[in-house]
């Protein structure tokens, strides 16, 4: 699964872009932890590629053969259906740990700090998986043409 979560409001948050490449502050580095402590508890996935950047966050989720919660390889899921699967359990647990982390460094308490939901993609094929880790690791070089930064959207 490819998954992309923004920043409410899309504001930078998260460090800056030098030379393509994200420099991730206090509060990325949050983020970077975050996600590698979100995926650590739950043994039905690994991570791939990911990325931190100013206002959202990339991620690529595996879901491994032995997981008793395996997805079937569709999105046509009732909403019912979907609240019990997996990936949604994962992204909601990363959004709320590193919402109250960083909430808390900022000193400010109950802020929101992510847009409802998120954006998620069944990867169907090695060759989209391959398109998709390269436009991840990429998306920092890209920075300027994403439609994500805000100087692009006045």
């Amino acid at each position: 699964y490819f998954v992309t979560i923004c920043v409410h409001n899309h504001s930078c948050l998260f460090g800056n872009i030098k030379d393509g490449e994200m420099r991730c502050n206090q509060l990325g580095k949050i983020l970077e932890q975050q996600w590698k402590t979100t995926i650590s508890s739950f043994p039905g996935i690994k991570s791939d590629e990911w990325v931190v950047m100013p206002n959202h966050f990339h991620g690529l989720i595996h879901l491994l053969e032995h997981s008793e919660q395996r997805l079937a390889q569709t999105n046509d899921h009732a909403i019912t259906t979907r609240r019990k699967m997996l990936i949604p359990k994962v992204v909601g647990k990363f959004k709320m740990q590193t919402s109250k982390l960083i909430n808390q460094v900022l000193d400010r308490k109950g802020k929101t700090l992510w847009m409802r939901g998120y954006w998620d993609r069944v990867v169907r094929n090695e060759a989209e998986l391959h398109r998709i880790r390269e436009y991840i690791v990429n998306n920092p070089l890209k920075w300027d043409l994403d439609r994500l930064n805000p100087k692009n959207n006045l």
